[in-house]
This record gives C-alpha cells, structure tokens and sequence, in this order.
C-alpha cells in the first residue's frame, strides 16, 4: 500500500491482481457436446481511497484480461469480471466503454467499479456516486437483494459491483440506522432506476430490518431478522414483490461454530418465482425476476450448506453445496486456500455438478433440460491472489 499525502491530500494507494487457470471437462449431451476448454483470467484491481475528518472518497479501476483455448462465446464464468449482464440490471447512469479489445479467444476489458464520495454530515453519512448497495443479512441467497447479487457459482466474490447512487444513512438510538437512497438505472431514466429505503433495529439481542424497494415493475417489501439461539446463529427473511410478476422469497437458516477451527451454516431458500418443471428453465430467464431483479436460481426449493476448516493458521478448506430439492440436482464446491506470504495468497477448488444430464425435446421441438445443474460440465481452478 502507498500513502500520498501533502497537507491539503492524503490518499492511499492500494490493489490487486489475481489470475484463474480454468479447466472445464467435456460434456456429451446426445444432443449437443459441450468440448473441453481451458482459460485464463487474469484481474488487476487499482484502489485511490482518501479519508478525512468530515469526508471520504474512493476511485476503484478494474483491468481484466481472460484468454481461452476456444471461442470466448463458448464460455460463461458466472460472476465473472466479463460476464454481459442486461442493460436495465447495470444499475448505472453512464459507463466507459467496457470492451478495450477483443477477438475470438481473448479479451480485454475495463470497469470503473468504484467513484464516489461521502460526507459526515452532523444528520448522517451523504454517499454520491458510484458504490456498493447490499439489503438483507441471508448467507446464501438474498431475498432482498435486488442490485446485481453475486451467483453462488462465482468465483471472485471479494467485491460486489458498484452501482450509481445517491445514499444516505442516518443513526437511530444507539444501534439502529435508516438507509434510503435513489439508484440510477442507464441515462438516469425511470424505468432503468430504482428507489429504496431500509430501516434496522436491535431489540433483546435481536436484529431488525424492514426494507422498501420500488422500480418501474416492480414494489418489493422485506422484513427480516438475525439473532442467538444458544451458540448458534439463525436468520431468517422475508420479501414480498408485486409487480410485472408477483412473487414471494423466503430464506431461513443456522450458522454453528462447531470447535475453534470448523465452521457450518446451512440456509432453505424458497423461490416463489421459480417453477418445478424443469423443461421451463430456459423460459424463466425472459422473466423480469431475471432481466432486471436479481434472481438467478430457476427451481423452487433450495437447500444450501457449507463447512469450512482452518486447518493451519496459513490453510483452509471449504466445501459448499447447494441442492435443488425440485429436480434433485446440485452444485457441489470444493477449495483450498493457502497463505503464502502476508500478501500473496494460492487457491484451488472443485466445481462438481450433479443431476440428470438429459436434453429433451418439447412440443414446440426445443430442446429443453431435465435437471437445473446437470448440463453443467464440471471445472477445476487454480488461482494466484497478490494484494499490493
């Protein structure tokens, strides 16, 4: 980390680059064969953040390189830096051109991921610009979360995409907060933006939170609440959207630190959006649920679980699943991660996925799939994280 500084200035300087070495298995569908391919992403991540008494600011600038043994169209990393996500779920007022180069087996890209600036006003935090928005507390699947959420399958989480907005927190008692804030959608229009409002409180140990969230289709209503059972920790929320498309979400779930070293949580998700037939999958994605709204699980009934082991005060281990209790397919998640220095981190996992491997064909002669996970080809990654 370098600090610049004068009397007028202080900012540091700070980043990362991580490089992914992807594997994917062949996958021979009868119908289509998906082939074998190998890739390499590579991420350099440029922090500028200043912090005064009254202020703050922070320019994050992302380059990410990703180079393939096939066509890049072939490819999809979900939650991946050159992941293409509909214009209406961007969440920004205007962009730079996010394609520098780019040809059949390699691309380079760019994102200004963070631009923003915060006042401590004597009221509240005012944040403007460009920032990170999370609703909601659920471990896995975030029923409140509507602003560009992470998949489960992704693999660089260190950073949620920052979206336009303007923000403002203010204190309530000792504990609580009311966050509002008006988030731009593509050119500051209506029908591309969004408004939201959350209000958190404690009470006997447990936390509260009530959350508003309003688009042009959509009106969402969450509440949900955390706490203390005993040694274990629970959740459980709630959100209620009417609109284009009328739905509930629920996700409920525990957390229990088995000893020192071993960690377990475990989350039911249901998606009233989602449906138990899976040869309406494909159909689900012209949804707006899916388009606009930040839902990404097709089916119904989901149970997620991990368990996580700090094997070594420089090794961990993870394992991670998530089970569709509809067509009983999975995701199953494997890692390892091994500190090397105090800046430079070695990762590798598993990606394994379970289910009915069919395509069958409809009536109206598409082909369409039998399990949510199964078409999946199975991949394997190392990855070198250097933090400067």
């Amino acid at each position: 980390m370098l600090i610049l500084s004068s009397e007028a200035y202080c900012a540091e300087f700070s980043g990362y680059l991580k490089t992914y070495a992807v594997m994917q298995k062949e996958k021979d569908l009868d119908v289509i064969e998906v082939p074998k391919m190998d890739l390499l992403q590579t991420t350099l991540r440029l922090k500028l953040e200043s912090k005064g008494e009254r202020s703050a600011w922070e320019v994050h600038y992302e380059l990410n390189t990703v180079n393939s043994s096939r066509r890049l169209s072939s490819y999809v990393l979900p939650g991946s830096s050159d992941e293409r996500l509909p214009v209406k779920r961007t969440y920004r007022y205007n962009d730079l051109n996010r394609e520098i180069s780019k040809d059949d087996q390699y691309s380079l890209q760019q994102n200004l991921d963070r631009l923003n600036i915060q006042f401590q006003l004597d009221s509240g935090d005012l944040t403007l610009g460009r920032q990170a928005i999370s609703l909601g507390t659920s471990r896995f699947v975030n029923p409140m979360d509507v602003f560009l959420p992470f998949d489960l399958r992704a693999l660089n989480t260190e950073y949620r995409p920052g979206i336009d907005a303007i923000r403002f927190q203010k204190p309530l008692g000792n504990l609580g907060e009311l966050d509002i804030g008006w988030v731009f959608g593509r050119d500051g229009e209506w029908q591309n933006s969004a408004a939201y409002a959350k209000i958190s409180s404690r009470l006997r140990g447990q936390d509260f939170q009530i959350t508003f969230v309003n688009t042009e289709s959509l009106l969402l209503v969450g509440a949900g609440i955390q706490g203390a059972i005993g040694n274990s920790g629970y959740w459980l929320e709630v959100a209620n959207v009417s609109g284009d498309d009328d739905y509930t979400r629920i996700s409920i779930g525990l957390d229990h630190a088995l000893t020192d070293n071993i960690y377990f949580m475990t989350e039911y998700h249901y998606n009233g959006i989602g449906t138990t037939s899976p040869q309406k999958y494909f159909e689900q994605y012209e949804r707006d649920a899916y388009q606009q709204h930040g839902v990404f699980l097709l089916g119904e009934q989901y149970l997620a679980s991990s368990l996580n082991v700090q094997v070594s005060p420089v090794t961990a281990t993870g394992l991670q699943m998530l089970y569709n209790l509809d067509d009983r397919s999975a995701f199953v998640a494997l890692s390892v991660e091994r500190h090397l220095t105090d800046d430079l981190y070695l990762d590798l996992g598993i990606y394994r996925f379970l289910g009915d491997e069919k395509l069958v064909f409809s009536e109206k002669n598409v082909a369409v799939p039998t399990s949510e996970y199964g078409l999946n080809p199975d991949m394997a990654y190392i990855s070198l994280r250097y933090y400067f």
